[in-house]
């Protein structure tokens, strides 16, 4: 702290003193009092105020330059604080105060983070340790029946980790009608020729090429049904698309896609760990719904932080139900083969 900008600070302060000691000579010349008395009396109040001055640079000069000094050598300058004793005057009170008030503030929130940031760990982990189960489960049933097993019949594998792994059903989640879903999503902004994340499609039904049911019907873009938009030919190409996606992607790449998979994975996971209650069709158990029972197929379904919140029912067509009765009736002739490997 510097006694320049100190005094400059004080300018209005200093200038009256200075018509104050003027106003008091002037008063005593009209009173005829002695020049001694007049220089007596100037001399004393410049020098007590001289030394109001010089008092109260030092006191706040004192306490600023710790202050300064306590932040410039704190690594973590938030802690400051600590370091710091109240002020014997009043402006540093005032700031004192303020700041004090500004770090309970920040420690509150801090703590309010570290609680959330502790919660969202332990309920990530609890999702790992539920998912490490049938991963488990499903290389150990892999590895003892490589000759008998099919690779991926992504919704009996489900059937399969709910009957086999004790865990709640809402926690049992088949991917399928999720990457299904998005790759419909896809041809249909590609027959629009616009973004795909402006198209809304669902497809339900069994994760294969003759199972799933792309519901073309219910399509829409920015709100308006897409079969406005296209004739039944294109709609029916992209359909077709839809349902051959995968395999189309297989030779391609000469390999099972997995990228693909992957990201609908993580887009269900998302959904669940930030509880966004999204509507995503998903491969999980009936019992009722849709008139099937024991069986894991693709339906919509809210995602949540409980996992699997409500099975949505959607109205269906005749026709879509036909198509939906004879996926499932696919996928639960699939079921049966776990029977015959014993893996259940």
């Amino acid at each position: 702290m510097k006694f320049g900008k100190y005094l400059k600070d004080r300018l209005y302060s200093v200038i009256i003193y200075i018509f104050v000691i003027i106003a008091v000579i002037l008063l005593m010349t009209a009173f005829k009092s002695q020049i001694e008395l007049k220089i007596t009396v100037g001399i004393i109040v410049t020098l007590l105020w001289i030394s109001e001055i010089f008092i109260d640079f030092f006191r706040k000069k004192r306490y600023f330059d710790e202050f300064v000094n306590n932040t410039q050598n704190l690594e973590q300058k938030y802690l400051v604080m600590e370091t710091l004793s109240e002020p014997s005057f009043y402006e540093g009170k005032i700031i004192y105060d303020v700041i004090s008030d500004i770090d309970k503030s920040m420690v509150e929130n801090v703590k309010k983070y570290c609680h959330a940031t502790q919660d969202f760990k332990e309920y990530v982990e609890m999702w790992i340790h539920e998912i490490k189960l049938p991963i488990a489960s499903m290389t150990l049933i892999l590895h003892n029946y490589k000759e008998k097993v099919i690779s991926n019949p992504m919704d009996t594998m489900t059937y399969l980790s709910l009957k086999s792994l004790g865990i709640p059903k809402n926690r049992i989640i088949g991917m399928g009608g999720a990457l299904d879903s998005s790759r419909f999503k896809y041809f249909l902004s590609q027959a629009l020729g616009c973004n795909a994340n402006e198209v809304e499609g669902m497809v339900i039904g069994g994760h294969g090429d003759t199972t799933m049911i792309p519901l073309a019907r219910l399509a829409t873009y920015k709100g308006q049904p897409v079969s406005t938009l296209l004739s039944e030919e294109k709609l029916n190409e992209v359909v077709a698309s839809t349902m051959v996606g995968g395999a189309t992607l297989t030779k391609l790449l000469g390999t099972s896609a997995w990228y693909a998979p992957g990201a609908a994975g993580a887009y269900v996971v998302e959904s669940i760990i930030h509880n966004q209650k999204k509507m995503i069709p998903c491969s999980v158990l009936l019992e009722g719904e849709y008139g099937e029972s024991d069986l894991c197929i693709g339906v919509p379904v809210i995602l949540g932080k409980n996992g699997i919140e409500k099975i949505v029912e959607l109205e269906l067509t005749a026709d879509e139900k036909e198509k939906f009765a004879a996926s499932a009736k696919a996928v639960h002739g699939t079921n049966a083969a776990l029977k015959e490997v014993g893996a259940l």
